[in-house]
């Protein structure tokens, strides 16, 4: 006979399981046209997942990507796209900031 056990598990809020629920929050106030809501949801989303995964994984960079498509629903101009990106994980040039 099999025993199944319900254990909870506790996650810190830097774990990419945290990031990947908080980019799916955000995804689903984006589709409903909550995008100022969306936003500090995805960029807390994104520094998780670069800080716990780096910036080349695949997690990291779905939620980049979903990132910089919502910036750009919201009206963004590149610059200000890239800038937000960087001031989200953390990246900040040189001399700018």
């Amino acid at each position: 006979k099999t025993e199944l056990r319900k254990g909870s598990v506790s996650l810190t809020a830097d774990h990419p399981n945290i990031a990947r629920d908080l980019n799916n929050l955000a995804q689903l106030l984006k589709e409903t046209n909550r995008l100022r809501d969306a936003k500090p949801l995805m960029q807390q989303a994104l520094a998780i997942m670069i800080k716990s995964l780096g910036t080349r994984h695949p997690n990291s960079e779905t939620v980049l990507e979903n990132y910089n498509m919502l910036l750009q629903k919201l009206g963004l101009t590149d610059n200000e796209i890239q800038v937000s990106i960087r001031n989200a994980i953390g990246i900040y040039p040189k001399g700018k900031y």
